[in-house]
């Protein structure tokens, strides 16, 4: 059973909050009420017509240059959190629950079939933090207390495989966010990385001989602190990351960083007191348009929230700096 609420406290995420004026509305359960039964807090998925053109984002309202919640359902005082996943085709999206000591995770996901969205459903009990490849085909994340660990699933004719490490890496274990690209680099966040710089660095993966290797990759993009959350664009021309060490409006503030021709990356710049806090932001996962930016927003990390916010134009504008 999930509660509902609003203020501080636990509460479980809408996935959509239906328009009063819709005359059918679709519960979680599948049965069908009307829209002036529906009960204050709880979560409805509008059904929309089979004509109905696709509406990506669990048919949330795109924001603009301004943040706003991002509304995930989660179980009984579970809270979302850190980054999301969206399928190549934006009918499948990903995301992490966890309590208040993260010590209980859990991944879930909507599915977009039959001209509406439905879930959301649980996925893989235990671990967190989802990123697909770029076919879709893969899915890789994390357990929670395990030197941050890549394992992986792949998916199947019925869904998606049992969770196990991942083989492909010269090591599975110390590589954090791990992320593909069209150029087939692998990255990851590393306290190991060849070359390491600072705690934690945003690395990629490098064959040295007949052995592999995570690279650093170096200043400024690392620091002496720690570079751990980040999202790198598919084709690698720019990464946003979050870092708790490089001065800004909080604990952790959001930057982004972008590749030059010679193949080094940019002195990274701070995404602004629009998007971080005086807490922390982390977790970020950008569209494959450029257009979205999704990320996680704490005070104490005792309680998270998701928020997404319109990205293309603030990213031009620090590009051209």
């Amino acid at each position: 059973m999930n509660r509902c609420s609003t203020g501080a406290g636990w509460f479980c995420r809408l996935a959509l909050v239906a328009p009063l004026g819709a005359s059918r509305l679709l519960a979680m359960d599948g049965t069908h009420v009307a829209a002036g039964n529906l009960c204050a807090g709880s979560a409805y998925l509008e059904e929309a017509p089979a004509s109905a053109p696709f509406a990506g984002y669990i048919d949330q309202a795109p924001p603009g240059p301004t943040p706003r919640l991002f509304e995930l359902q989660t179980h009984e005082r579970f809270f979302a959190s850190d980054r999301i996943a969206i399928s190549k085709d934006g009918k499948e999206l990903y995301y992490t629950e966890v309590i208040n000591t993260w010590s209980d995770t859990n991944i879930r996901y909507y599915e977009y079939a039959d001209g509406r969205w439905n879930g959301p459903r649980d996925l893989f009990a235990g671990f967190l933090g989802p990123a697909l490849s770029v076919d879709s085909r893969t899915m890789y994340f994390e357990r929670y207390g395990e030197h941050k660990t890549c394992w992986q699933s792949k998916r199947t004719g019925t869904g998606w495989s049992a969770p196990t490490s991942c083989t492909d890496l010269p090591d599975p274990k110390d590589k954090h966010y791990r992320q593909d690209t069209k150029s087939g680099r692998v990255y990851a966040s590393s306290e190991g990385a060849l070359n390491g710089v600072g705690r934690m660095d945003i690395s990629t993966y490098a064959k040295t001989g007949g052995r592999g290797a995570f690279q650093s990759l170096g200043r400024p993009l690392n620091s002496p602190g720690n570079e751990g959350d980040f999202y790198v664009s598919r084709d690698e021309a720019f990464i946003v990351f979050a870092s708790p060490h490089r001065g800004g409006f909080g604990g952790a503030d959001l930057f982004v960083s972008f590749r030059e021709g010679d193949g080094s990356w940019s002195e990274p710049a701070n995404l602004g007191a629009t998007i971080n806090t005086p807490g922390f932001e982390f977790g970020p996962y950008v569209t494959d348009d450029r257009k979205f930016l999704f990320y996680s927003s704490s005070s104490d990390f005792t309680r998270v929230d998701v928020h997404w916010v319109r990205i293309d134009a603030l990213l031009e504008t620090l590009r051209k700096r």
